[in-house]
């Protein structure tokens, strides 16, 4: 099956990703290497107007350590932490 037809739009930045949020609403999807989203897409269980893409966003793929904490920003696969 494939999915209903959907705006794609591709962030450059945070900030933009929560623009564009912001401007289209809450039938808008957030996709970062989410394979699973286009899954139930296909099975027409979700069909968002818009997906947003923000798997190429390096500002969300940071890895520091803060003391005793461990800062993992929300792009960080399992590989990268492992590898890091």
């Amino acid at each position: 099956m494939y999915p209903a037809a959907f705006e794609y739009c591709k962030a450059n930045s945070v900030s933009e990703e929560i623009s564009l949020i912001q401007q289209l609403g809450e039938d808008t999807k957030v996709l970062c290497g989410n394979h699973s989203l286009i899954r139930i897409m296909k099975l027409h269980l979700v069909s968002p107007e818009t997906l947003i893409d923000i798997g190429g966003l390096d500002e969300l793929k940071k890895i520091m350590g803060n003391g005793d904490h461990l800062v993992v920003g929300a792009g960080v696969t399992h590989w990268m932490l492992e590898s890091s």
